[in-house]
């Protein structure tokens, strides 16, 4: 299922890509799903339909919110790893310096990921929720599809960014990127069979998953990540105005 998720959004990532530019260049929304939904707490009698909405969809929609600010740290910090990691690998000493930078900087996208997997976590206990998993209600259903659909584009941009920091950090590891010191450079410079040199380097000359190629170029390669990223982000941002297309006619009836 979650490769048939990740697919099915690397594909609209690709259709994305040409509409990415031209999105960037309209106004951004002046609200966000969760803030454009009405204030429905004070009202006296709260239909079924209205309790989920403040209870569950609303929570989800901001934990939502909470997962795009994380995304976008994401989205500022990557280009700046990446010119990190081409300064600290183009150096042309025996013993390269600044690992310790370049390992904090990854160190950062970590946290990064594992905060916006938080959030994906609590969008997902509420979508688990009896009175939103269980109900019959239409007017819910609707409510619980879109946000499946919503949440499903999250996970898959979280599967592609995990991917992504996981084949990251396995090229910083391999180098031992921070543990700069003779001992360490020995372990790098240990000879290995030509086959094995392959097998160690193929990983990073290909793309799975829909992930940019990596170029040689650090302006290149910079520029790859903020196309792919900013397409992820304009995916996830056509599923959250879906959600507030389809609460739209209840958040009406709940004032």
């Amino acid at each position: 299922m979650t490769r048939a998720i990740v697919a099915a959004f690397i594909a609209a990532i690709a259709f994305a890509m040409p509409r990415v530019a031209l999105a960037q260049s309209e106004p951004a929304p002046s609200a966000s799903p969760a803030e454009q939904l009405p204030e429905i707490g004070r009202t006296r009698a709260t239909p079924y339909a209205c309790a989920v909405l403040r209870d569950l969809v609303v929570p989800s929609l901001a934990a939502d919110q909470r997962a795009d600010v994380k995304f976008g740290e994401l989205q500022n910090r990557l280009p700046d790893y990446l010119q990190l990691k081409a300064d600290y690998f183009g150096q042309r000493t025996e013993q390269k310096t600044d690992g310790v930078f370049l390992e904090a900087q990854f160190s950062h996208l970590d946290v990064g990921l594992t905060g916006l997997l938080q959030q994906l976590e609590t969008m997902r206990k509420l979508l688990d929720d009896p009175r939103i998993a269980s109900s019959t209600d239409p007017a819910v259903v609707a409510q619980r599809e879109r946000l499946e659909q919503l949440y499903a584009a999250q996970h898959a941009r979280a599967v592609l960014l995990y991917a992504y920091l996981q084949r990251q950090s396995a090229l910083l590891n391999k180098h031992l990127v921070g543990w700069e010191d003779p001992t360490a450079i020995a372990k790098i410079n240990i000879p290995k069979k030509p086959e094995d040199e392959y097998k160690s380097r193929t990983p990073q000359l290909s793309a799975p998953l829909g992930m940019p190629v990596p170029s040689g170029s650090v302006a290149e390669d910079k520029s790859r990540v903020r196309n792919w990223t900013a397409a992820m982000a304009y995916v996830v941002g056509l599923n959250e105005q879906n959600v507030a297309r389809a609460v739209a006619p209840l958040q009406q009836s709940c004032r």
